[in-house]
């Protein structure tokens, strides 16, 4: 025999509010305060990738010169 799931109408969903460490819904505002804030976090972070990247290429420069100095030497 087939296992089948119960259809919607004998159990119904928990609300957010039954749901243990949900938190109440929240108003039109206050979610696009929250997407706000997370685009502009988000672009923080785009911002220091981009200055990390270009850190690593003077460094990676800057190793390439030590090398090749050191080779000079020999």
């Amino acid at each position: 025999m087939a296992a089948c799931s119960q259809p919607p109408s004998c159990s119904t969903s928990p609300t957010p509010r039954n749901l243990p460490g949900m938190e109440l819904e929240l108003s039109a505002a206050n979610l696009l305060l929250a997407i706000h804030a997370l685009a502009t976090q988000f672009g923080s972070l785009q911002d220091q990738i981009k200055s990390q990247g270009k850190q690593i290429v003077q460094l990676l420069a800057i190793c390439k010169e030590i090398n090749n100095l050191a080779g000079d030497k020999d």
